[in-house]
């Protein structure tokens, strides 16, 4: 049975080149994925913490535009 994922004027070589793409892609994919799963849960720079979050106290540096 032919090999039938890419077919152009290099013949095989279009089949190796679409097959390296998405082996490199595969790869690039799971390494992510892995590394995503090893940071476990979000650090806390990704989460906001309470006093970053403005207070009507706090919003006294605001002025009203005309």
């Amino acid at each position: 049975m032919p090999f039938l994922l890419a077919h152009g004027a290099l013949g095989w070589w279009d089949e190796i080149i679409f097959a390296g793409v998405v082996f490199f892609f595969l790869v690039m994919m799971g390494l992510q994925w892995v590394k995503s799963r090893a940071d476990g849960e979000t650090t806390a720079e990704d989460t906001p913490s309470a006093t970053d979050v403005p207070t009507a106290e706090t919003k006294t540096d605001h002025f009203r535009l005309d």
